[in-house]
């Protein structure tokens, strides 16, 4: 659970970063 629970922040950090440029 942890581990998925630090992956989906990963994955929203990338999303953001891709936000930030569109």
């Amino acid at each position: 659970m942890w581990k998925l629970n630090e992956k989906y922040t990963i994955i929203n950090t990338i999303v953001k970063m891709k936000s930030y440029r569109l």
